[in-house]
Parts: C-alpha cells; sequence; structure tokens
C-alpha cells in the first residue's frame, strides 16, 4: 500500500486497529465524536489510546466531521480499501455478540451512478439537489442486517459506522453517514433480498472536498445546518457544557 511520512503503509494502520479492538475486547475504534467548541470538535474514548502514526483518536475524530458530503469523484476509494473499512466494522462491539449485520460495497462507477439518485441529500437544505456530478462518492458501504441473527440493531450500526468512518479519515478519504434513502430501490439496484435483510445506514464515502465549519449552537437553539455563498457548510454543535448532567 501506499506510505506514509513515517513509512507506514495502509496495512500497517488497519493492522494496529485490529490490535486495538481485541485487545480492548469490544471495538476496533473506541472514539466517538461528542459535542464541539467554535472550530474544533471533541472526542471521548473507553480508554487512553497512543498516538497511532502521527494522529490520537481525537485528532481522528476532528477531521471526520469536516468531510461530509462533496467529494473528488474520479478519486476513486475502490474495493479494497472498502473491504478493509468493513474489515475494521466486524471487530467491534455487537449486542448480545449477534454479529448481525452484513455490508454490500458499492464501487464500479455503474452501481455509483444507479445508487445515487436513491440518496435523499441534506434535508435542511431544501435549495441544495446534493453533489454535483464530479463531487459525488467514489464508493459506498449499505450497511444490512440479516434478520436470520436479529433485527433492529441500531446501536450495533452507529459502533460500525463510526468505526468505519474514522477509518476512512485515516486512509485519507471523507464521507457522510445517510438513513435517508429509498431502501426498496436500493435493494431493488444491489440485489439486496429485504426478506432476509434489512438496509439500515449508508455510508457515502470519497476523497473530501468540501469545507465544513462547526459553530456554537445560536442563542435561539436552532441546530439547522446551513451554507453561505460560498457553499461552506456549517454545523452548529452543542457546547461540552450543554451536554453534561
Amino acid at each position: 500500500g501506499k506510505k506514509d511520512s513515517e513509512g507506514k503503509n495502509d496495512g500497517d494502520r488497519v493492522s494496529l486497529q485490529k490490535e486495538e479492538g481485541r485487545a480492548a475486547g469490544s471495538t476496533a475504534d473506541g472514539t466517538k465524536s461528542s459535542a464541539a467548541v467554535p472550530g474544533e470538535s471533541r472526542a471521548m474514548s473507553s480508554a487512553a489510546v497512543p498516538e497511532e502514526n502521527g494522529k490520537d483518536k481525537v485528532q481522528l475524530a476532528k477531521e471526520e466531521l469536516p468531510w461530509k458530503q462533496d467529494v473528488f469523484e474520479n478519486d476513486r476509494i475502490g474495493e479494497e480499501n472498502l473491504k478493509e473499512l468493513v474489515d475494521l466494522a466486524r471487530l467491534t462491539a455487537s449486542t448480545a455478540n449477534s454479529q448481525a449485520l452484513k455490508y454490500r460495497l458499492v464501487f464500479t462507477e455503474e452501481e455509483c451512478e444507479k445508487l445515487f439518485p436513491c440518496i435523499g441529500w441534506a434535508g435542511a437544505l431544501p435549495d441544495w439537489d446534493g453533489p454535483e456530478k464530479g463531487e459525488r462518492p467514489s464508493g459506498y458501504i449499505v450497511i444490512c442486517c440479516d434478520l436470520r441473527l436479529g433485527k433492529n440493531k441500531m446501536w450495533d450500526n452507529g459502533i460500525t459506522a463510526q468505526t468505519m468512518m474514522l477509518g476512512a479519515v485515516e486512509k485519507g478519504f471523507g464521507g457522510c453517514m445517510i438513513a435517508s434513502f429509498k431502501r426498496e430501490k436500493a435493494a431493488e439496484i444491489l440485489g439486496i433480498d429485504q426478506e432476509k435483510y434489512s438496509l439500515d445506514l449508508l455510508l457515502a464515502l470519497g476523497k473530501p472536498k468540501e469545507k465544513v465549519v462547526m459553530v456554537p449552537v445560536r442563542e435561539d437553539g436552532d441546530i439547522r445546518y446551513y451554507r453561505d455563498e460560498e457553499q461552506v457548510h456549517y454545523v452548529p454543535k452543542r457546547s461540552l457544557e450543554d451536554v453534561l448532567l
């Protein structure tokens, strides 16, 4: 794989995350995004995690949000990178250890183009129809639940989705977690039997292009994200003090 400035390749980084998951006995990456203050985000972890390849897990969580929806479509993420992200996800904690989640990878230009119209982009921006051609995701991971093994695995969906997003950021990619998509149409396009699998969550991934800025929630409590005339995407975040009981 491509080596970074410290001479470590992608396989080294994936191996390190796998070992962290085994050592913790639960997740391949315990970091989750939390509240934010102006210009930055904060993260928390179940345990102190040493720096890895020059970036600790707090840094990765800070970098995860600014790469949200617009990406460079021609710089494709590829099947192998998507597989490595799923390999991280399979090591995460699972309700009753059911490990009921399955993953459909979408990486060819043809399938990506067919899946794109199924997605509801940025509901708070009615005048924005989503990324333009050339700035659309170059790959997707559809998180499904094997109904023979369980159902309603919302917690598992969140754990695996965040883990894969952090893994994507470490590889230089970014993306968006999406629950608003036409499931029946997506299942038809991707050949997923809905009697056997529920389509729970979708990760849209690619090389980041969009600039996202986290700002404090306004005094009126409005949490809707918005864009300025330069198409900078602003995401209001509650302060740390606001979320502590």
